[in-house]
């Protein structure tokens, strides 16, 4: 329950879903968890994210266009993830690289909320470019501690979009991501491996990641054109401070 929350919170929040997995376990002497256990909080946090945008999706779907921007925005992370895994795991998943990841994209969400604070594109205005960008910089997602939508909503200002419109590209774009990183841990799956959860703990994973996920989503569409990005750059410096200091 409490991973699937923290999951939840922090995969659509900008301070790092991977990070904060990583941070929990190690701080409170837990378990790594299990590839079962990833992929039901993943389906977790997809399944808000449909539910969210119910009402929106048939209308993003006739969008041909908007459905190849976020194609492409999306290639970019899964070739290199697919390409570099074995790197990844072995060199960006300390705590040292999360504390280091947190603090560095926590300056920077806050110098490019004053940057591009008077961006005015709409998703429907950004090019092939823009979105490319936005794929560009989730590479960056990679690196444990960076955040897969904090580093997609940089891509997004960057390519001009207002800090809403970057953060809803963002949500969309995380639709495709997340849906082919549970096909590809799947293909990864361990025979057997799901014997070792019981039906209560992946549920309830699933049930607090989804729950968590969703109300996450809603309260970031709200609260990112109020207070911009500022707020959550200087939470990852705070942290990434503590995690230096006490792990």
């Amino acid at each position: 329950m409490v991973l699937g929350i923290v999951q939840g919170i922090s995969e659509f929040l900008p301070i790092s879903s991977s990070g904060h997995l990583i941070l929990i376990p190690e701080i409170f002497g837990w378990a790594e968890q299990t590839t079962s256990f990833d992929i039901v909080l993943h389906a977790g946090t997809l399944f808000a994210l449909l539910v969210f945008f119910n009402k929106n999706l048939l209308d993003v779907i006739k969008n041909k266009y908007l459905v190849f921007k976020i194609i492409v925005a999306s290639i970019p992370l899964l070739i290199v993830g697919y390409l570099a895994q074995n790197f990844i795991e072995e060199n960006f998943k300390s705590a040292l690289t999360v504390a280091l990841a947190l603090i560095i994209f926590g300056i920077i969400m806050i110098a490019f909320d004053r940057i591009y604070k008077y961006n005015k594109k709409e998703i429907k205005d950004m090019g092939i470019i823009g979105a490319i960008a936005a794929g560009i910089f989730q590479i960056f997602s990679l690196v444990r501690g960076s955040s897969r939508s904090g580093t997609t909503i940089l891509g997004g200002l960057v390519s001009g979009l207002k800090i809403k419109e970057a953060t809803r590209f963002s949500f969309l774009v995380a639709i495709p991501t997340i849906g082919v990183v549970i096909l590809f841990q799947l293909y990864q799956f361990v025979d057997g491996e799901a014997l070792n959860e019981s039906v209560g703990v992946l549920i309830g994973g699933f049930v607090s990641s989804f729950l968590s996920g969703f109300l996450a989503i809603k309260f970031m569409m709200n609260f990112i054109e109020k207070r911009g990005l500022t707020f959550f750059g200087i939470y990852r410096i705070i942290l990434g401070i503590i995690v230096l200091i006490i792990v």
